[in-house]
């Protein structure tokens, strides 16, 4: 299926020649659906360390996106990778033992073989290859994320406006920085959490997973009525300032918005981009065009118009919610 953003001659007209460069950093399986729909106004640098893997990806790439078999760390140098049976869950960092004894799965960590793989910090492998730093960066390296972000120069790190990045809040490896370490650095230069997405495990027995909802509680797999841990997820981040700087970044700060489906955030960065004197009233008027013409339609209960109201009324009489209720508290989206 072929996917391209809509009204992207005015994005070009303001990019004036630029891209939105992003990186992919642990792009086992290939870049992210999300990404798809913008990729002809993006430069990507996609990363996986898996040779074979990599040169696989490399074959049926388009030319915006190019392929890198190297691994990225807080050093340059040699390291150690730490590679499972399932290799998706390979880490600089030695998987933690007591994590594995309570929530480990056999059929995904298995024999855990190490491997000497040749590593650069971010900053190294821009400037040995003469990159420009990237405004987009999604990082899923199973406990390294904030050592490979803390690797970036200030220069550096202040080019980034949007970063998507796996964080655990257990120690799944050892000695790895968490959710609230990564968080603390974030925050501090300057990005806004955007969103946190959740991953939870019930406890395991032997290497079998779900060992005890299997056995104690006849249930086949986790659900809402039996709480779990929370163990991993995945963070968005945004920073708004550094959309500000010209009009080339606040279209690429835009892309972002339009990339993760933030819409309400894109209209807000246009009206402060006119406030301020970053756009004039007809510039203004152009992007609203290019960022409306990329919404999706709303459902019919959703639609704030009379036509919504008797979906709404209509799904009420006869007993129909979108509610969900997660064990002690019931939460509508976007409160999840």
């Amino acid at each position: 299926m072929h996917f391209s953003v809509k009204k992207s001659d005015i994005f070009n007209q303001f990019l004036n020649g630029e891209r939105l460069i992003a990186t992919d950093l642990g792009a086992d399986g290939g870049i992210g659906a999300h990404w798809a729909p913008f990729q002809s106004l993006m430069l990507i640098d996609a990363f996986e360390p898996n040779r074979q893997e990599c040169e696989r990806q490399a074959k049926a790439a388009p030319p915006w996106i190019q392929w890198h078999a190297v691994g990225l760390a807080k050093t340059t140098g040699t390291h150690t990778l730490h590679v499972p049976k399932r290799t998706t869950g390979a880490s600089l960092y030695p998987p933690n033992p007591a994590f594995l004894e309570r929530f480990g799965n056999t059929e995904y960590w298995g024999e855990v073989r190490e491997v000497s793989i040749e590593c650069f910090s971010f900053k190294d492998f821009l400037e040995k290859n003469s990159k420009n730093p990237p405004q987009l960066i999604k990082l899923d390296t199973q406990g390294s994320e904030l050592d490979i972000l803390s690797s970036l120069s200030p220069a550096q790190l202040e080019e980034v406006l949007c970063v998507e990045t796996e964080v655990e809040f257990q120690d799944i490896y050892q000695g790895q920085p968490l959710f609230g370490d990564l968080h603390t650095y974030m925050t501090a230069n300057g990005f806004d959490l955007l969103d946190l997405r959740t991953a939870r495990s019930n406890i395991s027995k032997n290497g079998v997973p779900n060992f005890y909802l299997k056995n104690k509680m006849n249930t086949f797999r986790p659900n809402p009525r039996c709480s779990a841990f929370l163990v991993a997820g995945d963070a968005l981040y945004f920073k708004t300032k550094g959309a500000m700087k010209n009009k080339q970044s606040l279209v690429k700060g835009l892309l972002c918005a339009l990339i993760y489906r933030y819409y309400d955030l894109a209209f807000w960065l246009l009206d402060r981009a006119l406030d301020t004197g970053l756009l004039n009233t007809h510039e203004f008027q152009q992007l609203a065009l290019a960022v409306q013409a990329n919404i999706p339609g709303a459902r019919l209960r959703d639609r704030n118009d009379l036509i919504g109201w008797i979906s709404r009324k209509l799904r009420k009489t006869l007993g129909i919610s979108d509610r969900m209720t997660v064990f002690w508290m019931e939460r509508e989206w976007p409160n999840l």
